[in-house]
């Protein structure tokens, strides 16, 4: 009776993703260009109500980011889901993210600044999301409320400043290639073996309207070939008069990726699956509305 009681409430629990949500939310296409598929969701912020969660590790009661995603899904309205960044290795249990990261406040890896993963990510309580350079010396996060605050992360009192400040307004915190920011492309994107790649973006297009995207290429690249592919889609094809910024997505050992069309359905497309189930998360970016 147990089991069943359990499993009804995680069935019941998983159905809740399926809601349905405004069609002018998310648009899923698939363009061929020069024999690759870029598989292409296009998130608006229709009505102000797109919103971003992310879930960096498991939590302070070892609960994985698959029981925590079901546990917070309760009148949440999800678009799509993909791993986020990178992490020390594959073990679900073990696995820790690289890099500076903090979960809603919680600081789960101090470590240094990682040099090599030149975006900071932060997505706040409510929904919203910002990317910052740490190339930059000066950091300029938008409170919300009007209010401006910069920080130098490469200055260890600020910093430090920056995690107090983290803390006490419970947002989430990671680290991650960042190959396009401001409309300006990175010149030090080292070149890697070649796999599948993802990322997100976002920018004004044509019209004026600032939107998300997420880019799923089709075939094997290096990170250096496909960065510079997801910046010729967003400009030519999109029509982005300037790319706000562009990130990995990890594909390598996580490769976590789903979505939902704005009737509840499954995309079962090719191009909108990841390789792993998402009780596999190490950790998880999700698009919704609630």
């Amino acid at each position: 009776m147990k089991y069943i009681t359990l499993l009804s409430f995680y069935l019941l629990a998983i159905s809740q993703v399926y809601c349905q949500y405004p069609s002018k939310q998310a648009e899923f296409s698939t363009v061929n260009i020069g024999g690759e598929n870029y598989s292409v969701i296009k998130l608006s912020n229709f009505n102000k109500k797109l919103k971003v969660k992310y879930f960096a590790a498991r939590d302070q009661n070892n609960n994985s980011v698959h029981k925590r995603f079901v546990g917070w899904l309760a009148n949440k309205n999800v678009i799509s889901y993909s791993s986020g960044t990178y992490m020390d290795n594959n073990d679900i249990n073990l696995a820790k993210p690289v890099g500076l990261c903090i979960d809603q406040g919680r600081v789960v890896n101090y470590g240094l600044l990682l040099d090599k993963f030149d975006g900071l990510v932060i997505a706040y309580p409510s929904g919203r999301l910002s990317v910052h350079s740490l190339k930059s010396k000066s950091m300029q996060i938008d409170k919300g409320d009007g209010k401006i605050l910069n920080f130098n992360l490469s200055n260890t009192l600020q910093r430090t400043q920056f995690i107090s400040w983290a803390q006490e307004q419970e947002v989430t915190v990671f680290q991650t290639h960042l190959f396009c920011y401001k409309n300006q492309i990175s010149s030090n994107i080292n070149n890697s073996k070649k796999a599948g790649r993802r990322f997100l973006a976002a920018g004004k297009d044509d019209s004026g309207e600032y939107k998300q995207y997420i880019v799923n290429l089709s075939s094997d690249n290096t990170l250096q070939e496909a960065a510079s592919k997801a910046i010729n889609y967003l400009k030519s094809y999109e029509e982005l008069s300037e790319i706000d910024f562009l990130i990995n997505l990890d594909t390598g050992m996580q490769d976590v990726f789903g979505s939902y069309t704005s009737k509840g359905d499954k995309v079962t497309k090719k191009g909108f699956q990841g390789r792993l189930d998402i009780s596999n998360s190490l950790n998880l970016i999700v698009y919704y509305v609630d």
